[in-house]
């Protein structure tokens, strides 16, 4: 999203709580119950002045269900490389409590990501539990709990040992209360455990090779927002957000790391509306980011504790021409703050190549300017448009130190800025389609080579058709090659891969599909493999 690419740049959320874990910053995409998503809204651009860390290429918030008509729905499914799945989620009410329930498993003996390794395949087997129940303690205000659990095991079928288990749980608070038609108040907290064991072993005789490792991530997350309206024209926004994270690892070399970090932030923003065609979005938010705590057996300098504070100010434009015509401009800065990851882990590959954090790295900064327009031609095409431009400072990256020996230093900077442009058109009641394109060129400012992972170009088409009671979705995708010096395993490639859907209802409450996806069978690498020609059927029934 505009550019950034590596873990931890762009905020995901379920119903507004974080769910970037307190190890890398990275995105646990595996372990979100797609059965309960009602929608999810993407905000691309800077979101550090009311977000903070990790939103500076933008956010993305997952909307969970919160109808709670009664309902029970089972799906079951089966398709290539052994792989099948069954889900069954529940929702409903009993008196002042709505509940939503969810389980489901995932097992796949999957495919050989390594050419130069077939006899290896990376397997998965995956159990997912949850739910959300929210008590009404009136008309104005309510207290919602959710509880997740996810264990994924993943494993390499072969001669190879190669497997692990990441277990993960979730829980969170929330209380809102809508005082009257001018104010609104929000208190949450959430707790998040992630832990992680791995064990590799080669049985080569003579020669056996044995690698284990345990991580414990903890993020515990608390916060309070209150909206008043200020008139007619101005809704203001205040709000105090605290994150701490906590992380204890452990390797067989032995290695043990450990470190904590501690944010406390306040932001404000208020929407000031000048007329009915132009608003103004105005506010900032600034963070208070500590880490201490740190050590690392394979260290060699002693990890200090580190602070730094942060103001992210942003401002935007919505002008609203016409019936057919909005334009919107905004300028902010945002950051991201390092991960303990990065500051406390040494650690050496087992080609002898060693890999040491440092703990006076600063947060990664940038400056965000975007330029956008949307043009409704008529009531079934829509024309999308936007520029951006990202000026990043302090970015974190591996320094080459001594032969095969780097360190983290905040030593790039870089200058992202793009386009894109999509069309939507519905043809018909049963036809519509969409187009889009996005070109950002991302280059390091001390390399003049475009960043790793992020595209030059970025294509989607796709293609829906609806009547009575199929449903059916063709969809292509393109990505350029990031113009890295090196191709095929360990490294990103270009490709163009199509996606096929097509569904049956068979009556009101049961439906069967198939899936083909990778229609091509293109090979390609996004660092490991990608996914082969694969095929899946599923049926589902509601109760």
């Amino acid at each position: 999203m505009r550019g950034f690419a590596n873990d931890g740049e762009v905020l995901v959320l379920i119903d507004g709580v974080p769910v970037n874990d307190g190890y890398t910053g990275g995105i646990p995409t595996m372990n979100i119950p797609i059965d309960n998503i009602k929608k999810i809204e993407v905000t691309k651009g800077s979101g550090s002045a009311l977000y903070g860390t990790f939103a500076m290429g933008g956010v993305i918030n997952i909307i969970t269900n919160s109808d709670s008509e009664k309902e029970t729905v089972l799906r079951v499914g089966a398709g290539s490389m052994g792989t099948n799945e069954e889900a069954i989620s529940t929702k409903g009410n009993a008196g002042n409590l709505d509940y939503f329930i969810n389980a489901s498993r995932s097992y796949t003996k999957g495919y050989a990501i390594n050419p130069a390794e077939p006899q290896y395949k990376n397997g998965m087997e995956q159990n997912l539990y949850g739910g959300k129940f929210i008590y009404h303690v009136d008309d104005k205000s309510k207290i919602t709990l959710t509880a997740d659990q996810d264990k994924f095991n993943y494993f390499y079928s072969g001669n190879k040992i190669d497997n692990g288990t990441t277990e993960s749980k979730k829980f969170s608070l929330s209380y809102e209360n809508k005082f009257d038609e001018r104010s609104f108040l929000r208190l949450n907290g959430a707790y998040q455990n992630y832990d992680s064991d791995y064990v590799s072993s080669v049985s080569k005789k003579p020669t056996v090779v044995s690698t284990v490792s345990e991580t414990n991530a903890k993020t515990y997350m608390g916060g309070i927002q209150y909206n008043y309206k200020l008139g007619e024209k101005d809704l203001l926004t205040v709000g105090y957000d605290y994150r701490g994270e906590k992380l204890d690892k452990k390797d067989q070399k032995p290695t043990y790391v450990r470190g904590k970090t501690e944010t406390n932030a306040f932001y404000i923003q208020d929407e000031h509306k000048f007329n009915e065609q132009l608003s103004l979005f105005l506010g900032g938010r600034y963070d208070s980011w500590k880490y201490k705590d740190g050590w690392c057996s394979n260290q060699p300098d002693k990890i200090d504790n580190s602070s730094e504070s942060t103001f992210n100010p942003k401002i935007a434009l919505v002008y609203q021409a016409n019936d057919k015509l909005t334009l919107r401009t905004s300028y902010g800065k945002a950051f991201l703050a390092p991960s303990i990851y990065q500051m406390a882990y040494t650690w050496t590959s087992s080609t002898g190549t060693t890999y040491e954090g440092n703990s006076n790295l600063k947060p990664e900064k940038s400056k965000n300017f975007e330029l956008a327009a949307d043009y409704q031609v008529d009531d079934s095409f829509l024309i999308r448009t936007g520029f951006f431009y990202n000026d990043v400072t302090d970015k974190i990256a591996n320094k080459l130190i001594a032969p095969k020996h780097y360190k983290k230093y905040n030593v790039n900077s870089a200058k992202i800025k793009g386009f894109e442009i999509s069309l939507n058109k519905k043809w018909n009641e049963k036809w519509n389609s969409f187009i889009n394109y996005t070109y950002t060129d991302a280059k390091d400012d001390s390399t003049n080579k475009q960043l790793d992972q992020v595209p030059e170009n970025v294509f989607n088409l796709g293609l829906n058709y609806h009547q009575g009671p199929w449903n059916g979705s063709l969809i292509g995708m393109y990505a350029s090659d990031p113009k890295e010096d090196k191709e095929g395993y360990g490294n990103y490639e270009n490709y163009f891969i199509a996606n096929f859907k097509l569904s049956y209802a068979l009556t009101d409450d049961a439906s069967v599909s198939i899936s083909v996806d990778n229609i091509f069978d293109k090979e390609y690498y996004e660092s490991y493999l990608a996914e082969p020609r694969t095929f899946y059927m599923e049926f589902t029934k509601k109760f």
